[in-house]
């Protein structure tokens, strides 16, 4: 007796062109996700130079949480390309697993700089002063 098929896997047999499309988006996806890390990066680089003209605590955070999430969204990015080039199924989980924790890295970056921006802002109130919070 044959295996037994899944509907996804009939589905792509009877509809190639929906496993196409299917592929195009996830490729669409993979792309912006690039994008995003690439601005990260940039915009990393960019407060880091920032960061010895007007240093404090607070600005320091913020660097360090932009940092994390950027290592995050490259892991992310990553991990989806692995996922969509890779056709071994251990390849494939071990990919998706990469680009869930680049998530994790990104939402605890983004905490430290929301949290380094909220000490920034209180800092500000305080010194009557208003100070670049990216």
């Amino acid at each position: 007796m044959g295996k037994e098929t899944t509907p996804i896997e009939k589905s792509a047999y009877e509809y190639p062109q929906l496993n196409e499309r299917k592929l195009a988006l996830e490729e669409q996806a993979a792309a912006a996700i690039w994008l995003q890390a690439f601005g990260i990066i940039a915009e990393a680089v960019i407060i880091t130079k920032l960061l010895p003209l007007e240093y404090s605590e607070e600005e320091n955070q913020i660097v360090i949480g932009v940092w994390i999430q950027a290592i995050g969204q490259l892991l992310e990015a990553i991990g989806v390309t692995r996922e969509i080039t890779s056709t071994d199924a251990g390849q494939i989980f071990k990919a998706q697993r990469t680009a869930v924790d680049g998530d994790w890295l990104q939402a605890i970056g983004a905490t430290l700089e929301a949290a380094g921006g909220e000490r920034a802002i209180a800092r500000s109130l305080r010194e009557n002063r208003l100070p670049f919070i990216p």
